[in-house]
């Protein structure tokens, strides 16, 4: 088994799946100087939205360490729920798509444009 989470999405969700991730890094786990355990998990999901956005090829298609694959996951929940929240409508769907390529499948162009059409 790999040790990356193969996405594969297109530029506007990568900077979808990178600023949750940024988001979710400072809202879940603050800086402050008594937490360890809050810098290590902050500096690995900013880390991982860094490294995912300058590994993210033309072909549409980035990697993300499979040990942060449950944190991704409510980093893209908490991401919609802001936005639901902000935007006062419901984003749900849009949520579950990209959970679905955040666990590495392969939406179909109907689908990818489904979500690019919602938001």
């Amino acid at each position: 088994m790999s040790k990356f989470i193969s996405i594969y999405c297109n530029e506007k969700m990568k900077n979808t799946i990178c600023h949750a991730l940024r988001n979710f890094a400072c809202l879940a786990y603050p800086k402050t100087p008594n937490s360890e355990c809050n810098l290590v998990a902050s500096d690995a999901l900013m880390n991982a939205a860094e490294s995912f956005d300058k590994t993210f090829s033309e072909n549409g298609y980035g990697e993300i360490n499979r040990r942060l694959r449950m944190m991704l996951k409510t980093a893209i929940i908490a991401h919609y729920k802001i936005l639901s929240e902000l935007h006062n409508r419901d984003m749900s769907q849009q949520c579950e798509l990209m959970q679905k390529v955040c666990q590495g499948e392969r939406l179909t162009e109907a689908e990818l444009l489904k979500i690019e059409q919602l938001d």
